[in-house]
């Protein structure tokens, strides 16, 4: 498997196929056929473009880093920031095949990268971690199992995200610092400390309890599992999924815990409230498990709980799941999602102050990274 393959698998998984992109050729009039680097992963208002390097076990080794990795490689990144700066619409395809316009304007968040491979049997030397760009700024420059590591420890996009904010300071204080000092420190949470390779030992005392988070399950089975489409769009589910996409470990944990909460009270037919959760980037979520006098009503009470868990959190974003058992005994699972800036509804107010439905909720610090 090429490394391009290899990089290709690692997003699918990671960062989901939704938000993979493999086939990044796009046309421009008068122009004709451009490329965005080799991969790209896009959520919302956050990019990052992977440019890749492989080298060729029979490929001499002088200047190889320099001319394939530092100059090419790079000049294909700066290729792609230039055309995001240049075009108002790229239409490129994600892994599940679908295509999408990407509209540069509406990003927020662009991360260069560059990813390498070299033969098992050359000689392990220490590269430099990133390269500089007059034009393109820092671009970050790793190995491709640097690369796994990364996303083995972080997981989620979010975080990885993050992390990259941080790499960008961090190297360029030193240029040789191993990617495992640089996620050591970063679990740490030492942000104002000088790099050290010291903080190896951080990284593998790190525990990354994947258990607790994990909902990849629900992830990469939704779009098998839906049966109905909002108005037969077979994309309608993307933008419940990309919020899921967007939380962290912490927020995930938060949502297992709440789909746990919602099961076990279908199962014991015990008519728990809603329970919901707020995000800082903006976004409620809300779980109704449905009584069972009320399956039939249950779209409408989905619809009403969006509404009012959005209009309690006062965010511009809600995604809504609710919960009904089904008369011949399997679970039913109905979503609905609404995006626009919340605004002051005095019918919303009155409901909630008279007979608010919601389990009570209330703000949580998010914990630091677990180290042993």
């Amino acid at each position: 498997m090429s490394l391009e393959q290899r990089i290709a698998a690692i997003a699918r998984t990671i960062f989901l196929p939704e938000f993979s992109f493999a086939a990044n050729k796009f046309q421009v009039e008068k122009v004709g056929q451009l490329e965005l680097a080799d991969h790209v992963v896009w959520a919302d208002d956050l990019l990052i473009a992977i440019q890749i390097k492989e080298r060729e076990r029979d490929l001499p080794e002088a200047n190889w880093f320099e001319d394939k990795v530092l100059k090419k490689a790079t000049k294909q990144v700066r290729d792609t920031l230039k055309f995001l700066g240049e075009y108002g619409s790229i239409l490129i395809e994600n892994q599940r095949g679908h295509r999408f316009h990407l509209e540069p304007a509406k990003l927020k968040r662009k991360f260069m990268v560059v990813v390498y491979d070299e033969p098992a049997s050359v000689v392990y030397r220490a590269r430099p971690n990133h390269y500089v760009s007059k034009t393109a700024g820092l671009i970050h420059v790793l190995r491709s199992t640097d690369l796994l590591d990364v996303c083995r420890t972080l997981i989620t996009l979010s975080e990885i995200a993050s992390y990259l904010d941080f790499r960008a300071n961090i190297v360029r204080l030193n240029s040789l610092l191993s990617e495992r000092a640089i996620l050591g420190q970063f679990l740490r949470g030492a942000v104002n400390e000088l790099p050290d390779e010291r903080n190896v030992e951080e990284f593998s005392r790190f525990r990354r309890n994947r258990s607790r988070f994990d909902i990849r399950w629900f992830f990469e089975e939704l779009p098998s599992v839906i049966h109905t489409n909002h108005n037969g769009d077979d994309k309608s589910y993307y933008g419940i999924l990309r919020e899921f996409v967007l939380l962290d470990r912490f927020e995930l944990e938060q949502a297992r815990i709440r789909i746990g909460i919602v099961n076990d009270s279908l199962k014991r037919s015990a008519n728990h409230p809603p329970v919901v959760m707020a995000t800082q980037r903006g976004t409620c979520f809300v779980w109704i498990p449905v009584p069972d006098d009320n399956y039939d009503e249950r779209f409408n009470l989905l619809l009403n709980m969006i509404v009012l868990a959005k209009y309690q959190t006062r965010m511009d974003r809600c995604v809504g799941m609710s919960h009904a058992k089904r008369p011949d005994g399997p679970i039913e699972l109905d979503m609905g999602y609404t995006d626009e800036p919340w605004a002051h509804d005095p019918l919303a107010e009155k409901y909630l102050t008279e007979a608010n439905p919601f389990m009570p909720f209330g703000i949580v610090d998010k914990p630091g990274y677990r180290i042993d």
